[in-house]
């Protein structure tokens, strides 16, 4: 180092370099790079220099950087010519642009002859001894020269700003980085190297695979693999082609080695000696490999010990399916599941066993229900829930969180579809509503309403696997509505069931609002009308619960006969009537009597087992309950009489209800009890309050709603129900709204005052095919416009509509 420091001292030129002006004329190229290259060649063998270090180091890089600074963008005398002539004749520019190309072609001599004279040499000397000397030598001296890199870096830094640059073919100078790494791949690609080089790496990994694991060998390994890495070559860097490659060739003789041995024991051996492999090799790639080369290693093991001998496990794979033999399967999911292909195959093989025991066993029962005359539906939807509880344990097996959920879901819908027992298109989503209904109705559950094991209830279970859905969507609200207006329902079953069947995602919103909007009629919204109603009429005599449905929701109810209503009720009716303006002046209320019913109290005498019975009674039952209140018989004419009723039919009806149960008898002429239904007014017939009453249950249901399915089209009112659906898209069905809705402002902005079947013809007429409204969705407008106050109801009892000025 002082002889360094006398020699720039000396060295006028070399000094009026780093320490003259900037505005110096010229240099002489010679004794400048003279100075570069001495200082560069202390770089490239630092650890050679102890004083090479600190404030010393950082002057002689500093002072080296101002010269080559020199060098290449002030004017230069005595600059050897290029290397190449053609590439200075191609360069039109100046006389800095020349010397850069200079200094950038001695750069890359001085590193290309360092790593061939010095590291090489000592590469080939290392070669020579046991391993792991050729890989401890290679660690150090990539350590060595990626340190002389980074000096070097700065020293050519200003070689490589984007002034020097200019002018310069693009592409023809690389950075020094570039540069030293570059030469580094030329140097790896001397073919003894690489053989010495991958020996040894080799031999390391044998010692490793068949012998304890050293954590210094694999320190070595994992080191050597991160410099090789950095370095680039024609395909990748040096790192995969020279350990990586070979690595996974090897790992694939080894593995198919073992597989022979392996497919001479059963198969419950093959896998676990599989997932023995998949664990050692897999602890092996992490220890001793980078981390990019652990998921080849396992992708390549997944090929030889799975994907080729699938043949040799699928007999395994059913029959452990069928035999729910939990063990073992998690063993084959464990195994399968490192590879997409085998975890494919898995899935498959799985919903081909559910659709072979689900053909099976439901076309079976089929059969004997077709033989025995019994419901053929009901028992194939109860096979249908069997067979997939049956593949509820090993579903778990491989995995819980229901990844096979799909496949077991589709393959029972395959079974379905194909079922020639079954009619999956007009059938099936109507029958899988009903046993819904019968469900809901026999089970009555608390607060949830599913089996023991799994969150997934029989119901919503049949919906998953319904082929179409449109059928039970529509079917579904006829029988809520059936429950709701019954007693027999609970409403946290119904709300759980209804949000349960939307999480599956395969309904429509519109269902969802449907069924909740009913649920609120029957619930929060009654309720809170009947108590307010209450409490203004101060009720204390009267259990008056009534309903409010709202009409767009619920299915279409067409009226009872006309009949005499009882007084006291009648004047609740209206009563209610009125309240009901005055709470909520923008709604119409109608009464549909064919909805209503009542619980009568029939009191028993005391040597009676029971004191009393409740009888469930509709409208027409009512009126016949009022009159032997007053008298314990009546002759059947002056009875019929005494209704008020025309229409004697509904009369006999209620009558024929209550003998049914024995709450009346009826006396042919002579006294002789009749024990037929009575189908017309008999002469001299009497009817009594009946002697033996039917005990057996406390409560008699005589009344149960029946829901009118048929839509109106012609002649509609706009205070009728309709139960035609609406779910359809959401985008498609808000076109309909909005253009329906501007048709009827034109309507009344012609007419003024208008009927509903007016309107509805008008905005059939205007509307295009594609936007033409249905009777629901033409309420709902005209709705909307009402409670926006864009139109009113008329109360002349015209069911007129008129426009708001």
């Amino acid at each position: 180092m002082e002889q360094t420091n006398h020699d720039d001292v000396s060295s006028a030129e070399v000094a009026r370099a780093y320490s003259g002006s900037l505005g110096a004329s010229s240099f002489q190229f010679t004794p400048l790079w003279e100075s570069v290259d001495y200082v560069c060649s202390i770089i490239l063998s630092w650890y050679d220099f102890p004083d090479f270090k600190g404030g010393e180091a950082l002057q002689q890089l500093v002072r080296a950087y101002t010269i080559v600074c020199r060098l290449v963008s002030s004017p230069c005398t005595g600059c050897p010519p290029l290397a190449r002539p053609s590439v200075e004749r191609d360069i039109v520019t100046a006389a800095e642009v020349t010397q850069s190309l200079v200094v950038y072609s001695r750069i890359c001599d001085m590193i290309r002859k360092r790593l061939d004279t010095v590291v090489g040499m000592r590469f080939r000397d290392a070669a020579e001894q046991p391993p792991p000397r050729l890989l401890e030598d290679y660690i150090v001296e990539w350590k060595r020269f990626i340190t002389s890199v980074n000096m070097l870096k700065f020293v050519f830094s200003y070689l490589h700003g984007p002034w020097q640059k200019y002018g310069v073919p693009p592409g023809l100078m690389q950075s020094t980085e570039v540069i030293a790494l570059n030469k580094w791949s030329e140097m790896l690609m001397n073919t003894n190297f690489q053989e010495a080089l991958t020996n040894q790496i080799f031999e390391l990994v044998a010692m490793d695979r068949h012998h304890h694991p050293n954590m210094e060998r694999a320190q070595i390994l994992r080191e050597v693999g991160h410099a090789l890495g950095v370095v680039s070559d024609a395909r990748s860097n040096w790192y995969v082609t020279l350990v990586e490659e070979r690595y996974l060739q090897q790992l694939t003789d080894f593995c198919k080695l073992k597989t022979e041995e392996m497919k001479l024991g059963d198969v419950e051996h093959y896998i676990e000696e599989a997932l023995t492999i998949f664990r050692d090799e897999t602890e092996r790639a992490i220890r001793l490999l980078a981390q990019s080369s652990i998921q080849p290693v396992v992708q390549r093991i997944a090929e030889v010990l799975i994907n080729d001998e699938l043949s040799f496990l699928d007999e395994f794979i059913s029959s452990e399916i069928v035999k729910n033999r939990v063990t073992q399967l998690r063993q084959l999911y464990s195994l399968l599941s490192q590879s997409q292909v085998g975890l494919r195959h898995l899935r498959d093989e799985f919903k081909k066993c559910v659709i072979e025991k689900g053909r099976r066993e439901i076309n079976e029962a089929c059969e004997r229900a077709k033989n025995s005359n019994t419901g053929v539906y009901q028992v194939a939807l109860e096979k249908v829930i069997s067979v997939y509880r049956d593949f509820q344990l090993p579903m778990k097996a491989f995995g819980d969180k229901g990844d096979f959920e799909k496949e077991l879901i589709d393959g029972l819908h395959n079974v379905l579809t194909a079922c020639s027992y079954l009619d999956p298109q007009n059938m099936l989503g109507r029958e899988v509503a009903r046993f819904a209904h019968n469900e809901l109705i026999s089970r009555k559950l608390g607060v949830r309403c599913e089996e023991d094991e799994g969150n997934m209830n029989n119901i919503v279970i049949l919906f998953r696997v319904l082929p179409t859905k449109n059928l039970f969507v529509e079917t579904y609200p006829m029988y809520l509505c059936s429950r709701l207006l019954s007693t027999e329902y609970v409403v946290e079953n119904e709300r759980l069931l209804i949000q349960e069947i939307t999480q599956t995602g395969e309904c429509t919103r519109d269902f969802m609002n449907k069924c909740a909007t009913m649920l609120n009629d029957v619930g929060e919204v009654s309720e809170r009308l009947s108590e307010q109603f209450r409490d203004k009429a101060g009720l204390t005599d009267l259990n008056f619960h009534p309903t409010v449905l709202n009409s767009y929701f619920w299915p279409n109810f067409l009226p009872e006969p006309e009949m005499a209503i009882p007084g006291y009720l009648q004047m609740k009716l209206l009563e209610f009537g009125k309240f009901f303006q005055d709470v909520c002046p923008r709604r119409h209320i109608s009464y549909v009597n064919r909805l209503s019913q009542g619980v009568l109290r029939f009191n028993l005498s005391d040597a009676s087992p029971v004191q009393g019975l409740d009888i469930c009674v509709g409208v027409r039952h009512l009126p016949v309950a009022e009159l032997f209140n007053c008298c314990a018989e009546w002759e059947l004419q002056e009875l019929i009489q005494s209704v008020g009723n025309d229409n004697s039919n509904s009369c006999l009806s209620a009558i024929n209800d209550f003998a049914k149960h024995g709450i009346l008898d009826i006396h042919e002429e002579g006294g002789v009890t009749l024990k037929s239904h009575l189908r017309e007014v008999l002469p001299g017939c009497r009817v009594s309050i009946g002697r033996t009453p039917d005990i057996r249950n406390r409560k008699i249901v005589l009344h149960e709603t029946k829901l009118d399915r048929e839509t109106k089209v012609d002649g509609a009112g706009s205070s009728d129900f309709s139960p035609e659906r609406y779910d359809v898209n959401t985008t498609t069905e808000q076109m309909v709204a909005l253009s329906t809705q501007a048709t009827l402002i034109r309507a009344f902005k012609s007419e003024g005052t208008a009927s509903f079947s007016q309107l509805f013809e008008r905005v059939e007429n205007e509307s295009p095919a594609h936007l033409k409204p249905s009777i629901q969705q033409m309420k709902v407008a005209l709705e909307f416009l009402i409670s926006r106050e864009f139109v009113r109801r008329n109360e002349d009892g015209t069911d007129t509509f008129s426009y708001v000025t």
